[in-house]
């Protein structure tokens, strides 16, 4: 998995008590009971330590497709401060 995977369900291990066996790549934050308030928590935690702010990221978003947000935002020339948003309509 990439960086930005690990990053992500390190977050959801610490500070939501998500267990690792539940997180795949293709799971949903729905299916993992993340709720809208707890994106925001996300959100505000990405931002605080990269610097990223997370635009598009929904219940519905896999958590492969918001590694891939933050992935390209590691990616993207830096900028005092990056927005990534998820292209999720796919999804």
């Amino acid at each position: 998995m990439t960086d930005a995977y690990q990053a992500l369900t390190g977050f959801l291990t610490d500070r939501f008590d998500v267990r690792p066996e539940e997180m795949s790549p293709r799971i949903t934050f729905a299916a993992l009971d993340l709720d809208s308030l707890d994106l925001a928590e996300i959100s505000v935690l990405v931002h605080k330590r990269y610097g990223i702010t997370l635009k598009g990221v929904r219940a519905a978003t896999t958590l492969a497709q918001a590694a891939d947000v933050l992935q390209q935002s590691w990616s993207a020339p830096d900028t005092a401060e990056t927005t990534a948003a998820a292209d999720v309509s796919r999804a």
